[in-house]
């Protein structure tokens, strides 16, 4: 694999060079993908990545009790029986987590001495953790659901790693972004089951085996757009339920030309995890064409 000096070499000399975006060598492309991919793995592999979720549980009826015990509402692989309970204020009907007389459980990281609420006033999950594993409540389609994750979970300790197609370079997409104003939302499905609305800023444009294509994106960070897509490698070598694309927004500009580079598609959260929820591409999302570029499907280790 190229190094991270390596490919800052060869981007600066293509600089140098005045290299316009559309002739960017091939080798300048192949080591800007490698180096992605590199952190790719890395990211995936991390600790509270995807790879440790190890439980989704629907909130029910109250007290929700978490530990290691064959009895526990939240069943943990470790520790004491009894970890924590999830209760309800009885004034003001918060939900509450307490932890166990004993167990140092931490909320955000800050030792629990009393039960405190899940959520943050500023409407953020509170974190909490008990050694190398952790939870939190979220809300969604108006559901209260708790997240578990173990930082030593199999999947994570023995991954295997990630497959991808070979570095194509005619994946490598000239675009155009165009935001919308107001912003609009679009229908997706989720993959645990359900429908849900995304907001999308704006669309990319782009032109892929001769046909013109508008994809909305979702604003995830202040540097860059998301985009949901589907095409026809889906099930006959990459994840058959559809994969993600990430492009930098336009410099200095709301509008104007990105590119967009397949070859670092990555699969969603759900093609590792059963326990994750992912928005899927709606059929506007579909590429009519094999985008052999980007992450291959997951293989689950026997």
């Amino acid at each position: 694999m190229t190094s991270t000096r390596s490919v800052l070499l060869l981007v600066t000399a293509c600089l140098l060079a005045g290299c316009a975006s559309d002739t960017i060598p091939p080798e300048v492309h192949e080591a800007d993908v490698e180096a992605w991919r590199a952190w790719r793995l890395a990211d995936v592999t991390s600790e509270d990545s995807w790879l440790t979720l190890i439980d989704y549980h629907w909130m029910g009826a109250l007290p929700v009790t978490v530990g290691s015990a064959e009895q526990a509402s939240i069943t943990l692989p470790r520790g004491p029986g009894l970890v924590g309970v999830f209760t309800e204020a009885p004034a003001t009907d918060t939900l509450l987590f307490e932890a166990a007389t004993g167990v140092a459980v931490t909320a955000d990281g800050r030792t629990l001495t009393e039960p405190v609420p899940v959520f943050n006033p500023d409407g953020s999950a509170a974190i909490f953790r008990f050694e190398d594993m952790s939870w939190l409540v979220r809300n969604f389609q108006d559901r209260l659901a708790v997240r578990v994750r173990d930082n030593r979970a199999p999947l994570r300790t023995g991954f295997p790693g990630l497959e991808n197609y070979p570095v194509n370079h005619e994946w490598r997409l000239h675009a155009r972004y165009e935001p919308y104003d107001p912003p609009k939302k679009f229908p997706v499905a989720i993959f645990t089951g359900g429908d849900d609305l995304e907001e999308s800023p704006g669309r990319v444009i782009f032109e892929a085996a001769g046909t013109e294509y508008s994809l909305d994106v979702t604003d995830t960070s202040e540097t860059g757009y998301f985009v949901i897509f589907a095409d026809d490698t889906n099930g006959n070598g990459s994840y058959p339920a559809g994969r993600y694309v990430w492009f930098d927004k336009p410099e200095g500009a709301d509008a104007g030309p990105v590119v967009l580079d397949f070859n670092k598609a990555y699969n969603p959260p759900c093609a590792f995890t059963e326990y994750a929820t992912c928005p899927l591409p709606p059929p506007s999302h579909r590429i009519e064409a094999e985008v052999d570029a980007g992450e291959l499907a997951f293989l689950r280790p026997k």
